[in-house]
């Protein structure tokens, strides 16, 4: 009920506002975002609250002043600044009331990880809303010319994508070299741990696999996140077993470390290639992504096959 109210009385400011400003100054653009919503703006947003830590990544690289970001989700760190700005909650469960607070001229949401009613009520109230997919490198690399046309960034956006494009190219590159060499890895990418979830086909952390040059042992096209069995995992015997953690994570990641360790016969254990990897880069679909890869390459086949030669 309190929310209801609030939501009132904000479009009520906000029609008010609207009314009383001359639009003439600033040209009127429109944003057309991943879920399709033609998003209206009036004038360059100079408020943008980003919904989580990868579109506040993006935003900055885009061209976005650190002070237009006023408001961030849990776990924003990244330029350093931004852990400064007001938290609006996690992003898969983002407060409303903390949001509309910010007077947000922009919000910045993923299409996979916001939930679909924050978006409506944000629309409702005439707050403009552009949703980017980030669940692909396709994606991603489209949400640079999104998020670049909603802030009047396009310029940069395209700078900074072909950059990100480059670091990718690089790493295509020690891989295809890697390949020749016959040195390719089978690879399981272990993100959760009670219960033993895997990254599968349809993830972008599989297409990082592809970019490094490894195969990944859960391939299959029509998965994403599946939870699996410790025999199945024995049975499709990995070259290495990277343990993506994140924060609380990481103890539990430490006993699955040890767990596969235990196994000899495992080629992961005989090879010693069971790393825990923590890496925000790399759990983030953001602009440092190619960076994760990286440092998922290092793991994956050592620091001297991450300049393109054997282990």
């Amino acid at each position: 009920m309190r929310n209801r109210r609030l939501e009132t009385v904000f479009l009520a400011a906000v029609l008010l506002a609207g009314a009383a400003e001359s639009r003439a100054a600033t040209p009127e653009y429109h944003v057309v975002d991943a879920v399709g919503a033609d998003v209206h703006f009036v004038r360059t947003p100079k408020r943008i609250v980003p919904l989580q830590p990868s579109l506040a990544e993006l935003a900055v690289r885009v061209g976005a002043p650190i002070e237009a970001i006023v408001g961030v989700s849990a776990y924003t760190d990244f330029p350093l600044e931004l852990k400064k700005k007001p938290s609006i909650g996690s992003y898969a469960k983002p407060n409303l009331e903390a949001i509309l607070a910010l007077k947000p001229e922009l919000v910045l949401a993923g299409r996979d990880g916001t939930p679909k009613e924050i978006v409506a009520r944000l629309g409702k109230l005439g707050i403009p809303v552009v949703t980017v997919a980030t669940e692909t490198l396709a994606g991603l690399r489209e949400a640079y010319r999104v998020v670049g046309a909603a802030l009047r960034r396009s310029t940069e956006a395209t700078a900074a994508l072909a950059e990100f494009d480059g670091e990718l190219a690089a790493l295509r590159k020690r891989a295809e070299t890697r390949t020749k060499a016959g040195n390719s890895a089978k690879v399981l990418l272990q993100v959760g741990e009670d219960p033993l979830v895997v990254a599968a086909g349809k993830t972008y952390l599989n297409e990082g696999l592809g970019v490094i040059g490894a195969t990944n042992v859960y391939a299959d096209p029509e998965q994403t996140y599946p939870r699996v069995s410790i025999e199945d995992v024995l049975k499709k015997d990995p070259d290495a077993i990277v343990l993506v953690g994140m924060g609380d994570d990481v103890a539990q990641f430490s006993r699955a470390e040890k767990r596969w360790k235990s196994y000899p016969k495992l080629a992961a254990a005989r090879a010693g290639r069971i790393v825990l990897l923590r890496s925000d880069s790399l759990v983030r679909p953001g602009p440092r992504f190619p960076g994760g890869l990286v440092e998922l390459e290092r793991a994956v086949y050592g620091a001297k096959a991450a300049e393109g030669g054997k282990p």
